[in-house]
């Protein structure tokens, strides 16, 4: 599905249902959470959103990269080696997996998404009325943060 970003198309739907996670890399948990946004978006007549983080360990940069390879420390080899994929490859991957389903994988690189808020923004600003976010309950506090913006902009939030 091509996305809405990209396309220049106005909303299709009045309620946006999205994740937003790290998919460093991407795995076959994070399909089970494709295919439930998808599965939301079509329950509640909405259009389905995917959002990665812009993370990844910049391994391009050679003194990052020795420094990961002479570390003895497996406390900081595990810090480096969470992120592992650039931002390009990441959304290439989940295209290639993803992209003939019915989801919208928005290409943050380019539109400049890096959190969960900006997520959000980006739905209001492209007229959504209800945001559905989907996150596990180790995010508590981030939905709550989001539900708050997306009440003083006058959309309802479910997370």
């Amino acid at each position: 599905m091509a996305s809405l970003a990209s396309s220049g198309a106005s909303i299709v739907q009045n309620t946006a249902v999205f994740a937003f996670g790290r998919f460093q890399p991407p795995h076959s948990k994070h399909a089970e959470l494709i295919d439930e946004v998808i599965r939301t978006a079509q329950e509640n007549g909405g259009d389905a959103f995917l959002f990665t983080s812009q993370k990844d360990n910049k391994f391009e940069d050679t003194e990052k990269a020795r420094k990961f390879l002479s570390t003895g420390s497996d406390k900081i080899k595990k810090q480096m080696s969470e992120n592992p994929l650039k931002i390009s490859d990441k959304l290439r991957f989940l295209h290639f997996y993803h992209g003939d389903k019915s989801i919208n994988i928005v290409p943050v690189d380019k539109i400049g998404i890096t959190t969960p808020f900006q997520a959000t923004g980006w739905l209001i600003g492209q007229g959504y009325k209800s945001i559905i976010m989907l996150a596990g309950t180790d995010r508590a506090d981030l939905l709550t943060s989001i539900g708050k913006m997306c009440e003083k902009n006058g959309v309802k939030f479910n997370g």
